[in-house]
């Protein structure tokens, strides 16, 4: 399988584990962003 469901060393990730990973980074990343740009805007009215 992968390191999500066993031993990391014996099973590295796979790519459906890689996407998901990465897709989950870039989302928060973006979350990131949206929220400090919303917050810059508050406080500099």
């Amino acid at each position: 399988m992968g390191i999500l469901s066993g031993n990391p060393k014996d099973e590295p990730m796979h790519y459906g584990e890689v996407y998901n990973v990465w897709m989950a980074s870039w989302g928060a990343k973006g979350a990131i962003s949206c929220y400090q740009a919303y917050f810059l805007r508050i406080l500099h009215r």
